[in-house]
């Protein structure tokens, strides 16, 4: 990774700096202990293009795997914020997700919830918040309700590509099946 920072602060331009970034964005990403790294990258991307909701949602991430809340915390309530003012509802999902999760990592078990719910009232369907929702709900012992989110994610495992989510989501499964004494 210091290779390729070294690479991408030896570049010309502004958009192979970029591409160099991106890529330590990328390779960061795959392991929780260099999520500063990845944040730090998508960070200097993300002054010049921060009309980019896409990478927004990946900085905030990065932000939150890192446990640097102060980052991530205003860049995720900005962004809700603009999105609920523009009545852009059908982007929100994946940010009301992301702040469950910072919630949760902080301690905030009922925001977290409040949050995962707010995604799952727009989209029900969405993968990432209905694993998080069951897994929640799940450790608060509220089995029925943590079935009924993570079921719906056996719908949805033919789009699942992240073997990581695979694996949670059949995991939390079979511990749900295991407390609740369901056969399947």
């Amino acid at each position: 990774l210091q290779v390729l920072r070294r690479r991408a602060d030896n570049q010309d331009s502004e958009e192979a700096k970029f591409t160099e970034l991106l890529k330590i964005a990328d390779k960061a990403e795959e392991d929780d202990a260099c999520a500063d790294l990845a944040a730090d990258a998508l960070a200097v991307i993300y002054k010049a293009k921060s009309d980019d909701i896409d990478l927004c949602e990946r900085l905030i991430n990065a932000y939150i795997r890192a446990n640097n809340i102060d980052a991530a915390r205003p860049l995720l309530d900005d962004v809700i914020a603009s999105l609920n003012d523009s009545k852009q509802t059908k982007r929100l999902p994946p940010f009301y997700c992301l702040k469950g999760r910072m919630l949760k990592q902080n301690g905030d078990i009922s925001g977290a919830r409040e949050a995962f719910e707010a995604a799952s009232a727009i989209d029900k369907n969405n993968i990432a918040n209905n694993l998080e929702l069951g897994i929640l709900l799940y450790e608060a012992g509220e089995y029925e309700a943590a079935g009924a989110a993570l079921n719906k994610l056996l719908l949805h495992q033919m789009n699942i590509k992240d073997k990581n989510t695979k694996v949670k989501i059949f995991y939390y499964l079979g511990m749900y099946r295991m407390k609740t004494n369901e056969p399947k």
